[in-house]
């Protein structure tokens, strides 16, 4: 017949080494760094994507006549464009010339870009905006 053994309460029995924890802790480690990567390269895809531009040729600080302008593009895959857009702002009054901003990143994916431009002419209240694009890379797209 066996004999159980004392109870002795905190003692913990020891069975050899097991590789369960290593590679728990190492499938952690793993995700962890690729996460900070990933962030990391996400921060730099998307430093463009949230400001606020003074269009230089378009904008005089001292005109009465003053617009904010805020372009929102598509949150999924290829919603974005590599081609250089310009917008026409149209009023009840008239409208101000072709507005083209410069930039890199300026209409990427999920982006929410705010420019500040300026018109001599009062335009009233704002009825639509026309939007343009220059084919300038091929294989450029609309999306």
């Amino acid at each position: 017949m066996k004999q159980l053994r004392e109870f002795k309460p905190g003692v913990l029995d020891y069975h050899g080494p097991t590789l369960l924890p290593s590679f728990f802790i190492l499938s952690c480690l793993i995700v962890s760094i690729y996460y900070c990567y990933w962030a990391f390269f996400q921060d730099v895809r998307e430093t463009y994507n949230g400001q606020t531009h003074v269009v230089k040729n378009s904008y005089h600080p001292d005109s009465l006549e003053q617009y904010l302008v805020c372009i929102n593009t598509g949150a999924m895959p290829g919603s974005g464009t590599t081609e250089r857009v310009s917008f026409l702002l149209v009023g009840e009054s008239g409208s101000c010339r072709n507005v083209m901003p410069q930039g890199k990143f300026c209409f990427s994916t999920g982006s929410e870009v705010w420019f500040l431009i300026s018109s001599d002419l009062s335009l009233g209240h704002i009825v639509g905006v026309t939007v343009n694009y220059d084919r300038i890379v091929s294989g450029s797209d609309w999306n």
